[in-house]
Parts: structure tokens; sequence; C-alpha cells
């Protein structure tokens, strides 16, 4: 999978996390959620900053970048 597919994926499971936190009936359910939802929040930065962001820079130049994030 390149890097835009597993960015794209990670929108999806994001996404999905948070509409489960959204539609949890009780703080047990939505404290469940909280690690998978931080994981998946800090793999999808992670992705973002390794690997997106440096080549994005190539193109579009630092400035821009910095500003975007």
């Amino acid at each position: 999978m390149d890097v835009i597919g597993l960015l794209s994926q990670q929108h999806r499971e994001v996404d999905a996390l948070f509409l489960a936190f959204r539609n949890a009936s009780d703080d047990t359910s939505r404290r469940e959620l909280c690690i998978p939802l931080a994981e998946a929040l800090m793999l999808h930065s992670t992705i973002e900053v390794r690997w997106v962001s440096p080549k994005a820079s190539r193109v579009v130049g630092d400035e821009k970048i910095e500003h975007a994030e």
C-alpha cells in the first residue's frame, strides 16, 4: 500500500472511531474508545509528519507546510 492509501485508510479509521465515541451510550464505552482513538491519531500524525510533509515541502515550500500544520 502506498502512503496516500495508508493515510486515506487512517482517515476512515479515525472517522469511525470518532463516530463510535460520539454514539457511545455511556462514559465507560467512551473511555474504552480513548486508547484506540489516540493510537489511530498518533499513527495518522506520524504518517503525515514522516512521509507526507517532507515531500509536500519540496513541492510547495517549507513556509506553506508550516502554515498548514
